[in-house]
């Protein structure tokens, strides 16, 4: 896709790139994102580090739960909004599950495209992971065993991450990624791009379909069945472009799911979402 849409496809696209039509109030999400969120963090006691800091502005913060036990692998769980909302602080709720799989958890929040362009978002996930990384004998999980989960934009970020590489990261454990985008030129071409200002050149850039990753390791994919066809097509899209690039790659639906309560599958102990992940984080791969 070349120059601007017209007004039929800017329309369709605008469509694929609405998750919250998909479902009767995206309110009900959020908040439940936040409330299961709250009482984790209340529930983690005072193991938990909350609010560290990996970089100047105040949303270079990240959250870090301890599963209890030195030398375990390590979750983060970047968070999704079109780059533009959330923060940490709606994603703690998968850490119980997480910890209870003997897995260590944390969140990263990141600057918003409402103030940093989008290579910058894709900078301050980088540099938080760097931070962990550096940290991670304090913080007594292990290195060489790191999964990068995300939903939505989160799954682009952690996506991102991997194609440009992480200081001080030679490897990782996993990449699992839920309902993301990953060719941004359809998104550029749709409403996301009125706050994200991407042109051709930054959205291909940060395009994971089309780039090559530097971090090579297995990947689980998902996506909910009540998504927009635009989603679907983005993780077929990147399923495609890695599958040979990868030495194992997993592709998965979560039926009568929506973008939404997708997610919450990840606080769920028993669910695949889980399962996935902490297979990823314990060295299980089919």
């Amino acid at each position: 896709m070349i120059g601007q849409p017209d007004a039929a496809l800017k329309a369709a696209l605008d469509l694929d790139f609405s998750p919250s039509k998909t479902v009767e109030r995206i309110e009900h999400y959020i908040w439940l994102y936040a409330e299961q969120s709250r009482l984790a963090r209340a529930a983690s006691g005072p193991s938990a580090q909350l609010g560290l800091a990996y970089g100047p502005d105040e949303r270079h913060v990240l959250d870090y739960f301890p599963c209890g036990e030195d030398g375990k692998p390590l979750v983060v769980f970047i968070h999704g909004g079109f780059w533009q909302a959330l923060s940490k602080d709606f994603a703690s709720f998968p850490a119980p599950a997480m910890r209870a799989g003997g897995v260590n958890y944390a969140a990263i929040s990141y600057r918003l495209g409402q103030t940093t362009r989008l290579d910058g978002i894709v900078d301050d996930v980088v540099a938080a992971l760097a931070f962990l990384v550096a940290c991670a004998t304090e913080l007594g999980f292990d290195p060489g065993r790191i999964v990068l989960a995300g939903h939505s934009a989160g799954a682009h970020l952690a996506a991102m991450a991997a194609v440009r590489g992480v200081a001080g990261l030679p490897a990782l454990a996993g990449l699992h990624l839920m309902g993301g985008v990953f060719d941004l030129e359809p998104v550029r071409l749709s409403y996301v791009n009125d706050v994200m200002r991407m042109d051709e050149a930054e959205a291909l850039r940060n395009s994971p379909a089309h780039q090559t990753p530097l971090l090579r390791c297995p990947v689980a994919m998902t996506w909910a069945e009540h998504e927009t066809p635009g989603f679907h097509r983005q993780s077929e899209a990147l399923a495609a472009a890695w599958r040979l690039l990868m030495p194992a790659l997993e592709v998965y639906i979560q039926p009568g799911l929506n973008h939404f309560n997708s997610l919450m599958d990840l606080a769920d102990p028993g669910s695949r979402i889980t399962r996935a992940t902490l297979d990823l984080a314990h060295g299980k791969t089919t």
